[in-house]
């Protein structure tokens, strides 16, 4: 029911696998890899009639089945990362038992470079924030608890940004909307909304780890065996 979701929302435009339009090849049963998304969105001008906009770009490279077009090429970078990572000789079966996975995690790193390459000849370059996320981690990896299957990237780029910097305090996709509409209001006057749906109250910028959140983290989308809640310590 995701597209009746979106709908509801009031997206402008929506593209799916039946409205990608010719030219482009899809990689598996899911749809496009991510050269063929991040064409099509390029490809598609500024939305948003030249004022502000948001778009939601889906990927799906680095999803089961991990297939993509040209994956062979990657298998001998991926044999040199391994080196580059000083991997152990004993312990490269294992990794290598996950080669799709692994090929997948380098070519999606490159075509989001490439992506944002693209978008910086752009006119609303300028002003674009990006946010790259995921939704849970890869779980056919091994995992060392339950809990690690919530720990996914989470990566902000923007040429407004001032300095780099890494926070290793604990936030979640809950905390996205309310600290990019603080961000708006203190540095453009945008008025938030009085009442608003989500459940976070903003970033943690914490350069060391702690959590300040209460995050409800739900096991498996399909049952409710058990539920677990991070906690303020």
């Amino acid at each position: 029911n995701e597209r009746a979701f979106l709908e509801l929302q009031g997206m402008d435009e929506l593209t799916e696998m039946g409205s990608f339009g010719p030219g482009f090849e899809k990689a598996n049963s899911w749809g496009y890899d991510d050269a063929a998304l991040f064409a099509r969105v390029l490809s598609g001008g500024a939305p948003g009639k030249g004022g502000p906009f948001v778009s939601v770009i889906q990927t799906i490279t680095m999803h089961t089945p991990y297939t993509f077009r040209g994956q062979g090429a990657y298998a001998a970078r991926f044999e040199e990362r391994l080196a580059q990572l000083g991997v152990e000789p004993a312990q490269r079966p294992g990794y290598r038992a996950h080669r799709g996975i692994y090929t997948s995690i380098l070519y999606a790193d490159e075509q989001i470079a490439g992506f944002i390459e693209k978008a910086a000849a752009r006119p609303e370059y300028a002003d674009t924030i990006f946010i790259v996320t995921g939704d849970h981690r890869l779980p056919e990896l091994p995992m060392g608890t339950r809990l690690c299957r919530y720990h996914v990237p989470l990566l902000i780029y923007s040429p407004l940004l001032k300095k780099t910097a890494r926070f290793k305090a604990v936030s979640s996709q809950f905390d996205l909307a309310p600290s990019l509409l603080a961000f708006y209001s203190h540095n453009y006057g945008f008025k938030t909304p009085g009442r608003v749906a989500w459940l976070g109250d903003g970033l943690d910028t914490e350069p060391s780890f702690r959590n300040v959140h209460l995050i409800p983290l739900k096991q498996t989308k399909t049952n409710d065996e058990f539920f677990m809640s991070m906690k303020r310590k």
